[in-house]
This record gives C-alpha cells, structure tokens and sequence, in this order.
C-alpha cells in the first residue's frame, strides 16, 4: 500500500514512504525526532501566500474541537515548512499502510457481516454527532472518508476540512439530514454490497436471513424527505439488539489486522 522511498527530512520529521492520496491532501509516514512514534503527515498543495492557508487553519482548529475517538484527531499543523501546510495525525495503520472502509471491503469480498455493519454505522454516526454538537459539517461521508484502525477502530478522517477548503460555511439541518443519509447509505453498500441509490432492493432480499429490522432501518434511513433528522436517533434505529454476541471468528479477529487483513473486524466500542 505505501511505497518505499529515501528518507528526507521534513521540518523535525524524518519521512519514511509515501501513503496513497487523500481526497485533499498528499499522505506519507514521517517518524518522530526521537525515532519511536510514526505519524502521518498531510500536506496540501497550498502555497504560503495563499489565502487557503487561512481558511486551512481555522478548518483544523475547528476539527481540533472535536473531542472523539471516532473523529481522527489532528496533533499540529505546520506552516511555513517547504512551503506546503502540513498537518500531522496519528498513524493508525499497520505495517502495510492505512487502511480505509473501502480497502477494508474490497478484502471482504465487498460485504460485512450484520453485526460488524451495526458496530461500524454506530461508530460513525457516533463521530459525526460529534461534530454536529460543535456545529460542524464534514459532508456526504464516503467509504475513504472512514479509516479502520489495527484495533478495528473505525474514524472519519479530515473531517469537515475538505467542506472549508471549498468555501463552504455555516451549519443547517438540510446538510445534517444529508450527512446521516450518506452514512445510512454507506451501511447499505457494507450489508449488501450493492448500492442503495440503483440496486432498487430492500437489504433482505440481497442478504440471506437477514433480521427484517434492518428493512425498517434502511426504509426510513434512506427517505430525502422522512429520513433521520440526526446522527442520535439513526444510531437509535440501529437493529444492535440482535447483535449481542459477537461470533467468536471476529473475536479472533480483531486482533489481526497487523498481520492478516481479511481477519480485521471493527471493533465493538
């Protein structure tokens, strides 16, 4: 996933490999001065004098008002550094690189199971109330907006930066509503492996014995117009009630992102 390449120096970070792109910014591994703690380094092809820069700061100041581990907070933000803003983040991958939801699917074979679907929309949805108590928006959330971490972990990256960095301001209900829809439908395409939006559907009729709460859940979630008003009661809605127990083979699972891929669950938390 990350290539190999000479160490350079950036600022007091040594990088280490290129990651692949974000949506907004170029991605390597950089280690700390003290050679123990990797990070990751954003940096946005913004150049100094560019009133973008501004408008990146108060983007991270704002995320960086979001206290929650399903949130990817952001460490500094460097400025002035090789002329290109840098902001450095926990690196939350393993040996091979990050991992987003939608690496993650493409391993399982395009689906998850019913239960590690519910943890993972309730992870999600948990960040982004997060960011709706402090009136921030991030926007349609996608699978490569949402990394997973070795510990199954799931987390919205950048959020809300991307949305800044595009000149959109302020906060409503109608962007609300669409932002909990774009997770619902996220769920869809994670159950089902098919997209809510063409396959045309209901999730129990792609999925074999599936629990009909999820029908409810998905009727609702995805209605323009009666759909979830917020994050709180799409979590809710969740059908988690048939999900005490979790299969043993995730359990084991877990545990092995770091050495096998297609053994990752996400995490009950």
């Amino acid at each position: 996933m990350g290539d190999s390449q000479t160490r350079v120096r950036f600022g007091e970070y040594t990088i280490t490999r290129d990651l692949p792109d974000s949506p907004i910014a170029r991605r390597v591994v950089a280690m700390e001065p003290d050679g123990r703690h990797a990070k990751v380094l954003h940096l946005f092809p913004i150049r100094p004098e560019d009133p973008q820069v501004a408008v990146l700061r108060r983007a991270i100041d704002n995320l960086r008002t979001i206290d929650n581990k399903h949130v990817l907070s952001v460490e500094r933000l460097l400025l002035g550094i090789v002329h290109q803003p840098c902001a450095v983040v926990p690196y939350t991958g393993h040996q091979d690189g990050l991992i987003d939801l939608e690496m993650l699917l493409a391993e399982k074979g395009g689906q998850m199971e019913p239960g590690e679907t519910d943890r993972l929309l309730r992870q999600v949805f948990d960040g982004l109330q997060a960011a709706h108590s402090v009136l921030l928006h991030h926007g349609p959330v996608s699978a490569r907006d949402v990394l997973v971490d070795r510990r199954g972990t799931a987390m919205i990256e950048m959020l809300g930066v991307a949305r800044s960095l595009e000149g959109l301001r302020g906060f409503s209900t109608e962007v609300q509503r669409d932002e909990v829809r774009s997770i619902v439908e996220l769920g869809f395409t994670c159950l089902t492996g098919h997209d809510a939006t063409t396959v045309g559907l209901p999730a129990s009729k792609l999925v074999r014995r599936l629990d009909p709460a999820w029908d409810e859940f998905f009727d609702r979630g995805l209605d323009p117009i009666d759909g979830f008003d917020t994050a709180e009661q799409a979590m809710d809605a969740l059908p988690s009630s048939g999900f005490d127990r979790e299969p043993t083979s995730q359990k084991t699972g877990r545990t092995g992102l770091l050495t096998n891929l297609r053994r990752t669950s996400i995490d009950r938390s």
